[in-house]
């Protein structure tokens, strides 16, 4: 547990003696501090979706999809795979697109990725996967599109310290939200807490499990 948490946590219970109120005072205290708030889940409009290497950016794209799929039909959903040169990667993009039925594509550059947002402008949403290699540069290329563009930050909720900052501090970065991944898999969410009572960047859905169909909307800190 990162010192200050740690700290904020020990002062709250020096006062009680059993464990379950102690528990008890902990949870309050962590949901007090943390300035949380939440946002509704991507619906309409362009929206590219970032993070480390591993965070589950591309299952939370397909996650997305098949959720926006069901409101608005397929026929109003695209993905597309932006400058992912990793083995494997758009063959895992096209299989989970092929799972809700909506239509993938890839860009290797910038100037394709225009060309195909310009083609598809009429779809209702249109979800951007990005690699976690060299994401600032990638990020850096969308934006420079000037367009109405929806930034969301992919966290596993046992991202450490050192992964939070880089995604975070850098000031060329402007988040719309954060959905945090692999809520089945962390039993260590110690640095995430922490940045949480920093930081009031707003939750917007979170994941857990392997199908595309296991996407929370509702994200509770309780």
């Amino acid at each position: 547990i990162p010192v200050a948490l740690r700290s904020l946590l020990i002062d709250s219970i020096q006062s009680f003696e059993d464990v379950e109120p102690a528990m008890d005072e902990i949870r309050r205290q962590l949901c007090h501090s943390m300035q949380h708030s939440s946002v509704t889940a991507p619906e309409q409009g362009v929206h590219v979706l970032a993070g480390p290497s591993g965070a589950g950016k591309s299952l939370m794209v397909a996650r997305l999809a098949q959720h926006a799929s069901v409101n608005w039909g397929s026929e109003q959903v695209a993905v597309i795979s932006y400058s992912d040169q990793r083995a494997g990667a758009w063959n895992q993009a096209q299989l989970l697109s092929a799972q809700s039925g909506v239509d993938s594509f890839r860009a290797i550059n910038i100037g394709t990725l225009k060309l195909l947002l310009e083609e598809h402008a009429g779809r209702r949403l249109i979800l951007i996967d990005t690699s976690g290699v060299q994401m600032q540069e990638r990020l850096s290329e969308i934006r420079g599109l000037q367009q109405d563009i929806g930034f969301h930050a992919v966290v596993p909720v046992d991202a450490s310290a050192a992964t939070l900052r880089r995604l975070f501090e850098n000031t060329d970065n402007t988040w719309s939200s954060m959905m945090l991944s692999k809520l089945d898999e962390s039993n260590q969410p110690w640095a995430l807490l922490q940045f949480l009572t920093e930081k009031s960047l707003p939750v917007s859905v979170a994941s857990q499990g392997e199908r595309t169909s296991d996407l929370l909307e509702v994200v509770a800190m309780a």
